[in-house]
């Protein structure tokens, strides 16, 4: 008996280090998953609301639809200057509006990014849609229990204080209409707001075939961390049925005069290259020209397109801090073409 008792405990001891061996947040361990919605791949990451080196960009819708993705910002006057509207002496305001196009809904996020000030603070986020009251969330400190990759709301916390924050606004949503948002920070020892942004899946039978892959997270690429990151879009694709590919990436935060680089299908390097196709808008493609820190950038990339698992590469270049917080993928078919991709 005493010998079975070690073995099981010799035998357990073995897994457990095992499983420690396993880089919880190498983005290229995991396998390809199959999605049509909200993808099981965010499943693959249990984790608080906070990391220092930030949260990997990772599927969390794909789909096949007839219709688009209407992405946009609430753009303010420079966030650095106190330029978003003062909500009370400890915190910030915004309200801004959105045309949302018309056809039936079928996934929206509401995103709100903010600068803490120090990631040791704790503060709340008051946000509604519509008129309607979204949940009243508790952020900070570095122990944030806040959920990330969920179907709800989720919280990226990640270097000195920035915090990302998505909201499932999927149901209030009224499309053909103007949709009204409200952020307010309130106790951050900053809490000023990067953005309001708005992502919204739509169906209308009278738009063209389209794949798409939403990649959410927050990513910190540092002086001191890491410098580069890389998100992937797995799935088949017969690209000689793809009339056209776009490629939309966010940063939370990027600053314009500092350069930084990008590239699609390629991991690149750290460094520009003006002959490299596959790299992306020169040397300087977060410009923080958006509510200053905040950038949101398309590009077309119907030429660099591959068969499967297209992938875009983030590096930090000479900025000190670069956010990437979203990648969304998105390809049209030709007129003729009307089957879906292979998402594997």
């Amino acid at each position: 008996m005493v010998i079975k008792m070690k073995m099981r405990s010799i035998l357990f001891i073995s897994i457990i280090l095992i499983y420690l061996s396993i880089p919880l947040w190498n983005f290229n361990n995991l396998i390809p998953i199959h999605s049509t919605s909200f993808s099981n791949e965010a499943f693959r990451f249990i984790s608080k609301g906070y990391n220092y080196d930030g949260y990997p960009l990772i599927t969390i819708a794909n789909g096949t639809i007839h219709g688009g993705i209407y992405m946009k910002t609430g753009v303010y006057t420079n966030y650095m200057t106190g330029g978003i509207k003062v909500f009370n002496p400890d915190g910030y305001y915004g309200d801004p509006k959105f045309n949302i196009p018309n056809g039936t809904i079928i996934w929206a996020r509401l995103y709100v990014g903010i600068w803490a000030g120090t990631p040791d603070c704790q503060g709340t986020l008051n946000t509604s849609i519509n008129g309607i009251n979204l949940p009243t969330l508790t952020i900070g400190p570095q122990t944030d229990s806040n959920p990330t990759y969920s179907n709800g709301h989720n919280v990226y916390g990640s270097g000195y204080g920035a915090w990302w924050v998505s909201y499932n606004i999927t149901n209030y949503i009224v499309p053909g209409k103007q949709n009204n948002a409200t952020a307010r920070t309130a106790s951050f020892d900053d809490g000023r707001l990067y953005t309001i942004f708005i992502m919204v899946v739509y169906k209308n039978s009278s738009m063209p075939l389209i794949d798409y892959w939403i990649n959410e997270g927050a990513v910190c690429l540092s002086y001191e961390g890491n410098s580069n990151t890389i998100s992937t879009f797995y799935g088949t694709v017969n690209v000689s049925e793809i009339a056209s590919a776009t490629l939309n990436v966010l940063y939370l935060v990027g600053g314009q005069g500092e350069e930084d680089y990008l590239y699609f299908n390629k991991v690149g390097e750290n460094s520009y290259n003006a002959s490299d196709p596959n790299q992306l808008d020169g040397n300087d493609v977060a410009q923080g020209d958006e509510s200053c820190a905040f950038d949101f950038e398309t590009f077309n990339v119907t030429a660099l397109l591959e068969p499967s698992d297209n992938f875009v590469s983030f590096w930090i270049g000479n900025e000190a801090f670069l956010r990437p917080a979203g990648a969304v993928f998105i390809l049209e078919h030709k007129e003729e073409d009307n089957e879906p991709p292979i998402i594997d």
